[in-house]
């Protein structure tokens, strides 16, 4: 910190043409009379510096006292960041040198509440889209907005704000036909800032989606050309929500193994067991899927229903399904 005084003190003193404390030399230039060559200070010693005007070149006798009760800066604080040497901190004045210290650009960010992103084709749920930007360093903020990205729908001008909020509904379904029951939406925020000679324009999106089941598990009950709830309540398959990836899975109990993806997925390409071993022989059966108890079911939705070739008893081995 000491350091830093020091550094700031030799610069304004550069800054503003201040000579060192003490009886100056005598002055070679003569600006308007303000000080004629020869002439010595009325008042020598250390309380007493010359000032240069960097512009119009006149040269002013001032105490220091007068001098650091008129340099007023707000130096409590945290410092943000600290220039490198060889650095150009692109500044013109000293209250402009001294904030560069003081500052970091801002952020901005889209978030929801609550924060799950996934949810599944048929619920119904309430969320808030909400833009936020942190601004520490506390620039100049303008043209803040929140946007419906997927439908090109501006939501709130926040403008010089730090954010704002939209509340909606988001009802993914099978065949959307309004707002909000697409399968996925994507919100974005955006807002420019200056500081100083800085500025820069932020963004930052998020992703909302929906999905059809996927199920897997050992069965003797055989789902080939399964339709209606039938794969959808069967106790003998796990399923979750999720986007098309590959999968790590527990399998136990005694029947055939049964991965069950939206038809959507690609084919499964390979099954390893739990030591990494291929597993060969899975086949697509085949199946719709209707969902039961949600707000929208869907209905018959095509699915592929792989087995294996098969059956055994399984006790918890982990398999690893890639597509």
């Amino acid at each position: 910190m000491k350091k830093l005084i020091l550094l700031i003190t030799v610069v304004l003193l550069s800054l503003y043409g201040i000579s060192q404390p003490g009886t100056p030399s005598t002055p070679t230039t003569v600006i308007d009379g303000k000080l004629k060559i020869g002439e010595t200070p009325s008042s020598t010693g250390t309380d007493s510096v010359l000032m240069i005007d960097p512009t119009t070149k006149e040269v002013h006798q001032k105490s220091l006292s007068d001098l650091s009760s008129s340099v007023v800066f707000d130096g409590n604080r945290e410092i943000l960041r600290v220039p490198s040497a060889t650095d150009n901190l692109g500044t013109s004045t000293i209250d402009q040198w001294l904030e560069w210290w003081y500052f970091v650009a801002p952020t901005i960010s889209v978030t929801f509440s609550p924060s799950t992103q996934t949810y599944e084709v048929g619920t119904s749920t309430s969320i808030n889209i909400i833009a936020t930007t942190s601004n520490p360093g506390s620039a100049t903020l303008s043209n803040g907005k929140l946007y419906n990205w997927t439908d090109a729908i501006e939501l709130k001008d926040f403008g010089s704000g730090t954010g704002d909020t939209e509340s909606i509904t988001y009802t993914p379904k099978e065949t959307p036909s309004t707002q909000y029951e697409k399968q996925q939406y994507v919100f974005r925020a955006e807002q420019d800032w200056v500081f100083g000679a800085e500025s820069g324009s932020l963004g930052s999106s998020r992703t909302l989606s929906a999905y059809y089941r996927v199920f897997w598990g050992i069965s003797s009950t055989d789902f080939e050309g399964a339709s209606g709830t039938t794969i959808y309540t069967n106790g003998d398959l796990s399923s979750n929500v999720q986007a098309e990836a590959t999968l790590a899975k527990s399998f136990t109990g005694t029947g055939y193994m049964w991965i069950i993806t939206p038809d959507s997925w690609d084919d499964i390409s390979l099954v390893t067991d739990d030591i990494g071993s291929p597993v060969t022989g899975f086949t697509d059966k085949g199946a719709t899927v209707s969902s039961t108890g949600l707000v929208n079911d869907y209905t018959d939705i095509n699915y592929k229903c792989w087995r294996s070739a098969t059956q055994g008893t399984f006790s918890g081995q982990t398999y690893t399904i890639y597509f």
